[in-house]
């Protein structure tokens, strides 16, 4: 799986796409994030579904970092379990 990853990730940059699909990848992911209810009965659920993203939860907030900060934070503030 790791090679086919590193073959996709390869042919992404050579598109020339690759910086907008990262922001759209970031954009869903931050949208999921700030949905979840994190605070409520429905909590459970919604850490088991998270968790089930957990990697593109890091790969978008890596991403965000390198140019995004201020949606980066707010990746990390939806994630934050109250």
């Amino acid at each position: 799986m790791e090679t086919v990853r590193q073959y996709a990730a390869q042919q992404l940059r050579e598109s020339g796409e690759e910086e907008a699909v990262r922001d759209r990848h970031a954009d869903f992911f931050l949208a999921l994030a700030e949905e979840a209810e994190l605070v409520d009965p429905a909590q459970e659920a919604w850490l088991d579904r998270l968790n089930l993203e957990r990697h593109h939860f890091w790969d978008a907030l890596g991403w965000l970092e390198k140019g995004d900060a201020g949606r980066g934070l707010r990746l990390v503030v939806a994630l934050r379990v109250t």
